[in-house]
């Protein structure tokens, strides 16, 4: 029986009266969920497996080629930028900006990838979807000013996907051509190192 920590060659053929029905593949299991039973491809748990393990393995490779490849949570070299109440709070004081949608070819002061929109948003560079306008507030326009000058300088060019499904949201980071303000539905990634985006 194939095993889910072997080299990604997929689960062993079962068959019933000579024809194909399925696979069978020895899976350790885990203390939580069972992520496993949602994955249709066993090489591609097999390669996630090894990729988990700090091994990127070459693609459709017979034998065992192995590249050692450093693999670390997210949270060790990066930062979540800020949340969305503390963008844009629908009314309230806590986000500084109001946010319209972007105009074709403005160049917006504040851009922001806000929204999911999976017809524009299924390849790796994104275009901003909305405009941040910093809001108008007679009595504390200081104090908003600043909060926006703190939100602004968390724009960056990458943004991760809050709630990826292998639909429309399949894709798990996202890049803007230049900085942007991430939001409700792509969060900024503050890199530690810029030039690592």
């Amino acid at each position: 029986m194939r095993k889910l920590e072997d080299w990604p060659l997929g689960g062993t053929s079962i068959r019933l009266g000579g024809e194909y029905c399925g696979y069978a593949l020895d899976c350790p299991l885990p203390d939580g969920p069972w992520p496993l039973a949602g994955i249709a491809d066993a090489q591609l748990a097999q390669a996630a497996h090894q990729i988990a393990r700090g091994r990127l393995v070459a693609a459709l490779s017979p034998v065992p080629d192995l590249l050692p490849v450093p693999v670390a949570p997210i949270e060790d070299f990066s930062e979540r930028g800020p949340h969305a109440r503390d963008i844009h709070s629908h009314g309230m004081t806590r986000g500084p900006f109001d946010l319209i949608q972007s105009r074709a070819g403005a160049v917006p002061a504040y851009p922001v990838l806000w929204a999911r929109e999976s017809k524009q948003q299924r390849s790796l560079i994104v275009e901003p979807d909305s405009e941040g306008q910093i809001k108008s507030a007679p009595a504390g326009q200081e104090e908003i000013n600043r909060k926006a000058a703190r939100v602004w300088a968390t724009a960056t060019r990458a943004h991760y996907n809050r709630d990826v499904q292998f639909n429309a949201n399949s894709l798990i980071v996202a890049m803007t051509e230049r900085p942007a303000i991430g939001g409700r539905a792509w969060p900024s990634v503050i890199l530690n190192e810029r030039e690592h985006e």
